[in-house]
């Protein structure tokens, strides 16, 4: 038994396996799209509570339940809009103070950093080549004041300067896209699932 003690034993060797370059790919984007994301929402600006945040704001701070609002037909039919989004966030207002519009503003960047995400993705594909250079490319197109604000026909909005659901379901219907045209169709699935909740 003395000599299992006695002997030297080789020192354990960690072999790290190489990163795949579909992994590395995967890095590089999120990397950038999160980057182009936070530099396109600082050239921006964020805001909170205008447009259509009025009335989802009157949603998650669940005016509907205040006493002084009981009778006012705004407030109340506001409470049955079918997004279910702002109904889940409302359990986020707090009465010492809301920190909504910090929660708007991480939804509006993780909406728009998988917005980016997605569409360097979608160029790759369509330009038959995935290089670091096609990838900036991309960030410098979105980059552009065209690219911000509304579009003339229709009145949509890509990258508007205030969190809305919309964004949200943007992101998601592109990722499912994404995953349908990889041949995913089970995940596709899940995905257009997630649609509900925005």
């Amino acid at each position: 038994m003395e000599h299992i003690y006695n002997e030297r034993q080789a020192p354990v060797r960690m072999q790290f396996r190489p990163i795949s370059k579909a992994r590395l790919r995967m890095i590089r984007r999120s990397l950038f799209g999160f980057i182009g994301a936070s530099f396109s929402i600082w050239l921006q600006g964020f805001h909170y509570g205008i447009n259509n945040n009025v009335f989802h704001i009157l949603i998650v701070e669940k005016y509907h339940e205040r006493p002084q609002f009981q009778d006012d037909a705004t407030v109340q039919s506001v409470h049955s809009f079918v997004a279910p989004l702002y109904h889940l966030l409302a359990i986020f207002d707090t009465a010492a103070g809301s920190i909504l519009p910090v929660i708007f503003l991480i939804l509006h960047l993780i909406a728009r950093w998988g917005l980016y995400v997605l569409i360097m993705r979608a160029a790759c594909h369509l330009a038959d080549r995935d290089d670091v250079k096609s990838d900036l490319m991309v960030l410098f197109v979105m980059w552009s004041s065209i690219a911000f604000g509304y579009s003339p026909l229709g009145f949509s909005g890509l990258q508007i300067n205030y969190f809305t659901h919309s964004e949200l379901a943007l992101t998601i219907s592109l990722w499912a896209i994404d995953r349908l045209r990889e041949g995913r169709i089970l995940q596709a699935g899940w995905i257009i699932a997630l649609l509900a909740l925005t």
